[in-house]
């Protein structure tokens, strides 16, 4: 036997067996939900705000009861079908005694209730609501009552402060281990307070290329270049041409570094001649540049002729070079072998 509801106001009983009607039963509203007793003696119909139970041998109603203020969306069962469950469009959810159909339990949702179903150890309630939300309720464990309950500190005290530092995790426990704070380098606490001077010098005294390219990139970054390189005297311009002087013709740093120079030419042109250490410096900078174009010259040269070279190759050129150096070694193995002979 199965129970069917509509909004033609009718609930009816089927036979699976024949497929036909048994029962026809008139719930008054378009009925929502339906559901049936465990032993299949009851069947309780919700429709507009009315909850029925009917008696499905007899064919009458045994009980007619309303608790709800909007319309009641679903019906469900306990695990042990001791309590009945409703939820409706007013956003409660509503649980009565089966015996007289008294509200024994009421629950607020922040949104119309569709769906509610309850696991059957009656420790797990699952609430749909209209907002797309699933809300699942437990049920509190009994406290054993020779349990002493245990006393919260009072807020603000150590006590509260230093809550739960001394309770062993459980094994089965997942414990979330706190964040060790990375702590800065001297250079980087420079440039977090802005003295970009400082850190410049900073790194160039340790000399490593890598730390002191990727300074220069993250101030070259915030455009401060001018401001990191301009104010500096003999001792603090020296450091920044010799580290030029060593990795301008590096490729990896050569953008960058070629930004610097430019910088630094702008700034301190008007300066040349008042430090032999500065003008020095500047010297043979130029000749490391001048020495890297001419190279650079040279090289695309050669990679010109080497590419008019190979466009004027056939394309059999290269396997008779081959055929041509196994019939060398051919050559050179009958050879030896006459050599053996004699």
């Amino acid at each position: 036997m199965f129970v069917s509801g509509s909004y033609d106001h009718s609930v009816r009983c089927w036979d699976a067996r024949t497929g036909g009607q048994t029962l026809q039963l008139d719930h008054g509203q378009p009925v929502e939900s339906v559901l049936s007793y465990h032993n299949g003696a009851l069947v309780v119909s919700a429709g507009g705000q009315v909850i029925k139970v009917w008696d499905v041998a007899a064919g009458k109603l045994l009980h007619s009861f309303s608790n709800h203020q909007k319309a009641i969306t679903c019906l469900a069962y306990d695990g042990s079908s001791s309590r009945l469950i409703s939820g409706s469009l007013d956003g409660f959810v509503k649980m009565y005694n089966v015996q007289n159909y008294e509200v024994v339990y009421s629950l607020k949702m922040s949104a119309p209730v569709m769906s509610v179903a309850m696991a059957p150890d009656n420790k797990c309630l699952a609430i749909g609501l209209s907002d797309g939300t699933l809300a699942v309720r437990h049920r509190r464990e009994a406290r054993n009552a020779f349990q002493p309950r245990k006393r919260m500190p009072r807020p603000g005290s150590f006590g509260y402060q230093m809550r739960g530092k001394n309770e062993l995790p459980e094994t089965d426990a997942l414990v979330v281990g706190a964040a060790k704070k990375t702590k800065l380098r001297p250079y980087d606490k420079l440039l977090k307070s802005f003295q970009f001077q400082a850190a410049v010098d900073l790194v160039l005294q340790d000399g490593d290329p890598v730390v002191v390219v990727s300074l220069l990139e993250e101030i070259a970054a915030r455009s401060l270049l001018p401001v990191a390189l301009s104010g500096r005297n003999e001792e603090k311009l020296a450091p920044v041409l010799e580290f030029l002087m060593r990795h301008i013709v590096n490729p990896h740093y050569a953008p960058l570094l070629v930004d610097v120079a430019n910088h630094l030419l702008d700034m301190y042109t008007a300066v040349l001649g008042q430090s032999e250490v500065i003008d020095e410096l500047f010297v043979k900078l130029q000749v490391k540049v001048n020495s890297e174009l001419k190279l650079q010259r040279e090289l695309t040269t050669v990679s010109g002729m080497l590419e008019m070279i190979l466009a004027s190759m056939p394309a059999g050129d290269e396997l008779d070079l081959e055929e041509s150096s196994e019939d060398e070694d051919e050559d050179e193995e009958t050879a030896e072998m006459m050599d053996d002979e004699e």
